[in-house]
């Protein structure tokens, strides 16, 4: 654990995950959800989007943002290969009061990456603020 964070490994939907909190002033600002599932079959990775996914639309309702690449939307079957090329993502958002939930599906290289992200609506400009200032001093 830093002053800026902290991270860990757990399971989340009984996915293995490294979970990372962020804090701005000593408050949570963000928590980060890396899940570290590896499938050879990249369409593996397009289910346990839906499955994540589903658990957040049980407990949020359905999200206020959703979107795909048109040009594959009607051939799900190479959604993941789509993806891990880096042509397509996956993307669905929650806006609550207080928070705004992000559930990301991309890739590039052929590798997938797959997040569950909660950003306090409050502390938002002060995290992207530090993130640019960090990004300015790294070399």
């Amino acid at each position: 654990m830093t002053d800026a964070g902290m991270a860990y490994s757990t399971s989340v939907y009984d996915i293995p995950t490294i979970v990372v909190f962020k804090f701005v002033g000593g408050k949570l600002a963000r928590t980060g959800n890396m899940f570290q599932s590896t499938y050879a079959d990249k369409n593996k990775y397009v289910e346990e989007f839906q499955l994540v996914k589903a658990a957040l639309v049980q407990k949020y309702g359905n999200p206020s943002v959703q979107s795909k690449d048109p040009s594959n939307k009607n051939d799900a079957a190479r959604w993941g290969e789509a993806i891990a090329s880096g042509r397509m993502s996956l993307v669905a958002g929650w806006e609550l009061n207080a928070t705004k939930i992000t559930l990301l599906l991309e890739g590039g290289n052929f590798k997938i990456k797959h997040t569950l992200i909660y950003d306090s609506i409050e502390y938002a400009h002060a995290l992207h603020e530090e993130e640019a200032a960090e990004q300015m001093h790294s070399p």
